[in-house]
């Protein structure tokens, strides 16, 4: 046993402020993984996504993506929330993954998750068809027909002769509306 000096030893703070968010972590078991305090800066103001802070970066961000893809395809919506809402959580800034999620959850009945992630995904993209042309059968299968065919409209303007799937199924869904009225 070490003889008493008399002085108190203080606990050992961070030596670092970067490793703050490690030590907090290693505190409650996690791994701990230390990071600039420059990029958790940006990552609180905005400025940088999960996925930049971690490393991932876009093309392995898409080749989850498709496999997301391949779980809606085959009818399985658990695997397929898990797999856009993870990729969302790793970056909120991507409208082609909040399309992906609301859709899925449109798929689930989710039809107000579906609405906020369509409407999320227009927010940073007001131009992306997928999730215009989404938002619009959304809505009418809520009954709400003028401003799903306000929505139609919107992406034949911003996509006038386009030949792109949504844009096609825009102008076919339109065009079906208008025969029906």
């Amino acid at each position: 046993m070490a003889p008493n000096t008399g002085t108190v030893q203080q606990p050992k703070a961070p030596a670092e402020k970067e490793n703050l968010l490690a030590a907090a972590a290693r505190k409650i078991g996690l791994p701990a993984r230390r990071y600039a305090e420059s990029d958790v800066m940006a990552f609180i103001h905005g400025h940088k996504t999960l996925a930049d802070l971690e490393g991932i970066p876009r093309a392995a961000i898409h080749r989850m993506a498709r496999r997301g893809f391949e779980f809606l395809e085959r009818g399985d919506l658990q695997k397929a929330t898990v797999v856009f809402e993870g990729l969302s959580a790793l970056d909120p800034y991507d409208a082609w993954l909040h399309t992906a999620l609301g859709v899925t959850y449109q798929r689930d009945d989710r039809l107000r998750d579906a609405e906020r992630h369509l409407r999320r995904a227009l927010a940073i993209n007001p131009y992306s068809a997928d999730a215009r042309v989404s938002l619009a059968e959304l809505l009418a299968t809520q009954g709400e027909m003028k401003l799903a065919a306000e929505e139609l409209r919107r992406v034949l303007k911003d996509h006038p002769g386009s030949e792109a799937p949504a844009a096609v199924r825009a102008r076919s869904v339109l065009a079906a509306a208008t025969k029906a009225a």
